[in-house]
């Protein structure tokens, strides 16, 4: 566990008689489940002469009254060293443990973490005994240090929202957008008014060019000029191909209808070129010719009581010229005389079909997420290097996450304050939760 997981605090308290541990602490987490004491003992002031001897004892307490005694440390008298030596070799024990009155001890033992130790402020304690030849004196203990657990903190780190480009983000509400890696060609057998986003310009009959006060051509050629105005602005993203479909309605000679829908496609072209400069843009312009399979299409969704003959005529007529004459004869004239006031006139039209654009991915939060997930794996150090030179704000909270998780928590703090003088929530909440583990070790120390 680094010094970015873990929070160690400790007070050190000593006397005389037991000196204190130099240079560090007593009581050391090295991670969750093990704890190291390290401390210098000595006999100090206490007398242990002759046949005496002095007995350390030192304790990892809990605040609840659990406790653990670890290893003793003893200090005999000359005498009394000769005597135990000669008892345990007696016994075929080995001795461990015994040195001079002056002698000092470099003290460490690894404890294993037992569960109670996680939830309680921990302290250690020294316990001294002098024994002599028949009698046992209990001199004052000794707490040597005081630690606490905390579990390793994880930062908070959120993925970053790459950027939209201006295309992208209008696409979300102007069905003609769409990347140009969606791009479809033109299917005749699709009616144009079931088109997702078509939007239509109209003529009056028999005409092509464009009139801005005609229906309500005004608020749409608006409509177009501004979203392509609006994403040629964007460095971020380009008009790449736009298909514009010419139609006209089914009655007249065929061959002129043709011509018709294909002058009515150009015209809407040359309106839009001429008010959007677009480099390199590729225009596919369709003359669609008479349209009939919005005609079948509309007339599927009427009422009329002729509706089923209109169908039967649409579908069982292949030559187009004889298919009008069909329905100009039926009941007498009067339902062609309806379609012509009625129908064709949503007919003769440039269906601006669909704007294909392309779009420059967002680099920078791409490479900030790719460092969040080194992070998150552990690998602080390679998202440190891959984001230390990086040119973008939005890396701040992650930078600060990876240099915390590396042991670096100064640098983690610089960076989540300059995240968090941005408006990142994550950096406000790491600093916060750092901030107040530094002030529990403040006080523990």
């Amino acid at each position: 566990m680094t010094a970015a997981a873990t929070m160690l605090a400790a007070t050190m308290t000593g006397t005389a008689a037991v000196p204190g541990p130099v240079g560090g602490r007593s009581l050391t987490w090295t991670d969750s489940t093990s704890i190291e004491v390290r401390l210098e003992l000595s006999a100090g002031d206490a007398s242990i002469k002759g046949n005496r001897r002095l007995i350390v004892t030192p304790r990892i307490v809990g605040q609840d009254g659990n406790q653990v005694a670890l290893p003793q440390v003893e200090f005999a008298g000359r005498q009394n060293r000769k005597y135990n030596d000669r008892r345990a070799l007696l016994a075929g024990e080995t001795r461990t443990g015994v040195y001079a009155k002056d002698d000092t001890v470099a003290y460490v033992q690894t404890v294993a973490v037992e569960p109670w130790m996680l939830s309680t402020p921990l302290r250690l304690e020294l316990s001294r005994d002098i024994e002599g030849c028949c009698n046992v004196e209990q001199l004052p203990g000794e707490v040597r240090g005081t630690t606490i657990y905390v579990a390793p903190y994880v930062p908070a780190l959120d993925m970053v929202v790459p950027r939209l480009s201006v295309a992208e983000e209008m696409a979300k509400h102007e069905p003609v957008l769409h990347p140009v890696s969606d791009y479809k060609p033109y299917d005749s057998s699709i009616p144009l008014r079931k088109m997702t986003g078509a939007l239509y310009v109209h003529f009056p009959v028999n005409k092509w060019d464009i009139r801005e006060d005609f229906r309500d051509n005004g608020e749409t050629l608006d409509r177009i000029v501004r979203l392509l105005r609006a994403i040629e602005a964007d460095t971020a993203s380009a008009v790449k191909k736009i298909v514009i479909l010419g139609l006209a309605s089914p009655e007249g000679p065929l061959d002129f209808n043709q011509k018709l829908s294909e002058r009515r496609a150009a015209s809407l072209r040359d309106y839009v070129d001429e008010r959007v400069d677009m480099s390199g843009v590729d225009y596919e312009l369709v003359g669609a010719g008479e349209a009939w399979a919005d005609l079948r299409d509309m007339i599927l969704d009427s009422d009329l009581d002729e509706r089923e003959e209109l169908i039967a005529i649409l579908d069982a007529e292949p030559d187009l010229n004889r298919r009008e004459a069909l329905l100009r004869r039926l009941n007498g004239g009067r339902v062609f005389d309806y379609l012509n006031k009625e129908v064709f006139i949503d007919q003769r039209n440039s269906g601006y079909i669909q704007v294909y654009f392309d779009a420059q991915p967002d680099i920078p939060a791409q490479t900030i997420n790719r460092a969040s997930e080194l992070v998150r794996s552990g690998n602080a150090q390679q998202a440190i290097a891959l984001l230390a030179s990086l040119d973008d704000d939005r890396k701040w909270n992650v930078l600060g996450s990876a240099y915390y998780i590396a042991g670096q928590r100064d640098k983690a703090l610089d960076c989540w304050r300059k995240a968090a003088d941005r408006g990142d929530a994550d950096a406000a909440r790491n600093i916060k939760e750092v901030e107040h583990r530094m002030e529990l070790e403040r006080q523990q120390r």
